[in-house]
């Protein structure tokens, strides 16, 4: 098993909506994830090689615009969930935001119901700034986003 971290490319659009269909109520499309690649976004990956393919495990997206970044998205496979995925490749990322990005500042909005994020981005970093009523669609109505922040180097 080889798992490594790198900078994924357009061309794994597809392969991304999948697993987002696979681990979250309301996925990006295969197309969101072109146009995020097209606008710039970053996007890094954790990959696993088998038999000689290589398939994602995680991936976190990122919006860049001068020094600060914003968190788009973070999924794990179904099948790699609870295994530490999300925290070494939100670690890595923001290391690599702040030293090869010059970023100072990452912003992030997640549901309040998502207590397991919650927790994972206050492990590494993140504090609560505010929410936003009504921001997320859910199966009942609406649901309130947090907004969470750090300053890098935030990740531990």
């Amino acid at each position: 098993m080889n798992n490594g971290i790198k900078l994924l490319s357009s061309e794994y659009a597809g392969a991304l909506a999948e697993i987002d269909q696979l681990a979250t109520h309301w996925p990006w499309s295969a197309q969101q994830y072109r146009d995020s690649f097209a606008a710039g976004d970053l996007v890094w990956g954790i990959s696993q090689k088998q038999a000689r393919q290589k398939y994602i495990q995680a991936f976190a997206v990122f919006q860049q615009v001068l020094d600060e970044a914003t968190l788009l998205n973070l999924v794990v496979h179904p099948s790699w969930q609870r295994q530490g995925l999300a925290y070494r490749l939100l670690q890595k990322t923001l290391a690599t935001l702040y030293k090869a990005h010059g970023i100072k500042r990452c912003f992030l909005e997640v549901r309040e119901s998502n207590l397991g994020a919650i927790r994972l981005y206050e492990k590494t970093g993140f504090s609560i700034d505010g929410q936003r009523k009504n921001y997320y669609p859910a199966h009942d109505g609406r649901e309130t986003a947090l907004l969470m922040s750090c300053h890098l180097p935030c990740a531990t």
